[in-house]
């Protein structure tokens, strides 16, 4: 459809609020680019705009219960504590409106690292801009900010291991398991704040619950406008904590149970927190291969698409280093507090609590998950995957026995010049 329609409509409908009374009485508002490399404007437009032009139109809801804005648990990466609260802006969100509506986007593109300052992209930097629309146009209205942290495959629903995109750490795994990604600049040791999707969303449907029994009627029993609207963060790095390192090592243990039959290369994966030797494996194990594979394309007639391939796995990887070699220390006492206020059938039926999370019974669930739904490998191909794995494996020490030979060919060679 086109987010761009989606605004036009928005501008129509929220300029004629008045002449419309909309029985609506829950919106869940989670529509975003999360594109970490989107231009500004466009970023601006759909993260900031559209929060905005969405808060405007519950105004015009007179039946609204709760509002709840998905924001990001990285909206204010900048701190190193992240509390359940606003942060100060780093831009008035309207005033950042106004900027990329007004300029011409060449003079938008050369002031957004100004802009940005140190947020690393402008998915985290308009997501915090847009908490400070939030902030100030739900006075009023029954709003809940929600951040959750990296969200991954399901838990449970709609089945375990379900997943759509291969944005974040997915697209880690994925790459490491066709064989295309080698390394990754990641601290090992570094907490992987990861959540598993319907969990988010049961979050999300329990802080709706509990806004509409605070406040009822979007009008008559309406927050106080100086009061800032509940802010639930949901991570797992306080009640159940993983690393970058564990969180790989669970990928490789059942990666290696079911193998894709789209690998082209023997899974082989280093992560380092040294951008020095994160340079070096990329040149050795990316861009020599990539080059070598690419000539002989060209010279039998192919289309050259590694190195293609590896301009966007290197610009993915250094979008992904940001998050993988920092940590942050998060409060999640309201997201606690609000698990702790359901009645033991919802929490059943609305699991979010992230204590009880069994991480090595999800992981299994998780890679299979990957390789059905993004990989499209059905799990009647495993035994046609194992074979091509060893395959692989064999194809991948042959090689690297003839590397090392020519390499001690070459020492020799040297040794021998000069003695």
């Amino acid at each position: 459809f086109g987010y761009k329609r989606v605004f036009k409509l928005l501008i129509i409908v929220t300029k004629h609020l008045k002449f419309v009374n909309f029985q609506v009485e829950v919106i869940f508002h989670g529509a975003a680019t999360v594109r970490f490399d989107e231009p500004l404007k466009t970023a601006v437009e759909i993260n900031i705009r559209g929060t905005r032009d969405m808060l405007k139109l519950a105004r015009g809801c007179s039946k609204l219960k709760a509002f709840v804005h998905i924001s990001t648990a990285y909206s204010n990466c900048v701190q190193d504590q992240i509390s359940e609260k606003f942060y100060e802006s780093p831009l008035p969100g309207d005033k950042l409106i106004d900027i990329v509506e007004t300029m011409d986007v060449k003079t938008i593109n050369n002031i957004t690292p100004g802009l940005l300052g140190d947020f690393p992209n402008t998915y985290a930097y308009t997501k915090a801009v847009a908490e400070n629309i939030v902030q100030e146009y739900s006075k009023g209205l029954p709003v809940a900010l929600f951040r959750p942290a990296i969200v991954i495959g399901t838990s449970k629903e709609p089945v375990a291991g379900w997943i759509d995109n291969v944005y974040g750490p997915t697209g880690v795994v994925v790459g490491a398991a066709v064989g295309l990604l080698h390394v990754l600049n990641c601290n090992p040791k570094v907490l992987a704040d990861l959540v598993p999707g319907d969990m988010v969303v049961n979050a999300c449907i329990a802080a709706a619950w509990k806004t509409a029994r605070e406040y009822p009627s979007n009008h008559e029993d309406a927050p106080p406008p100086d009061l800032p609207p509940p802010v639930y963060n949901y991570v797992s790095s306080e009640q159940n904590p993983l690393t970058w390192e564990k969180f790989m090592k669970y990928n490789e243990i059942y990666g290696f149970q079911v193998p894709t039959i789209q690998a082209v290369y023997y899974y082989l994966f280093h992560i380092t927190s040294s951008k020095f030797f994160y340079t070096l494996f990329c040149f050795l194990l990316h861009w020599i291969p990539a080059y070598i594979i690419d000539g002989i394309a060209v010279l039998i007639g192919k289309k050259p698409m590694l190195r293609k391939a590896y301009r966007k796995i290197t610009k993915f990887s250094e979008v992904m280093a940001y998050f993988a070699t920092r940590e942050w220390k998060f409060d999640n006492s309201n997201t606690q507090k609000l698990y702790s206020e359901l009645c033991d059938a919802d929490k059943h039926l609305f699991d979010f609590d992230m204590s009880a999370l069994d991480w090595n019974d999800y992981f299994y669930s998780y890679i299979r998950g990957v390789r059905v739904y993004l990989l499209k490998d059905p799990v009647e191909t495993v035994p046609e995957g194992l074979k091509k794995l060893n395959r692989l494996r064999m194809l991948h020490y042959t090689f690297c026995g003839i590397l090392g030979l020519l390499f001690l060919r070459a020492i020799w060679a040297v040794l021998s010049t000069f003695f």
